[in-house]
């Protein structure tokens, strides 16, 4: 990576409290060094691929190891390159997942 790093912004919070409208709200105002728009990485949007419902909440395993590798490859995409991530997460998402999404979402700093 350069020396200027990726942002990620991590949302978490209970039901309805505006993770998904936040995190939309927020894309088209952050960008990279060459205008590269944010990336949206939203359970909501997984869940609604896996499940055909994102009000449907599913096994968290199953849709963490999607988050993850979507994160991943969104962090190595835009190695090099100055982008923001904007991460949006589930509201039943336990504490050590909780944990481990923001260790790795830091990893992209």
């Amino acid at each position: 990576m350069t020396s200027t790093s990726l942002r990620c912004h991590l949302l978490i919070g209970p039901p309805g409290s505006g993770k998904t409208t936040m995190a939309q709200r927020l894309q088209p105002l952050l960008y990279g060094n060459e205008g590269q728009p944010a990336i949206v990485l939203s359970t909501d949007a997984i869940r609604a691929e896996l499940y055909g419902d994102a009000a449907v909440q599913g096994p968290w395993n199953e849709i963490r190891a999607v988050l993850l590798q979507r994160l991943n490859a969104a962090a190595q995409a835009m190695e090099g390159d100055q982008h923001k991530l904007t991460a949006e997460t589930a509201t039943q998402t336990t504490s050590p997942a909780k944990n481990e999404l923001t260790h790795r979402a830091a990893l992209c700093s």
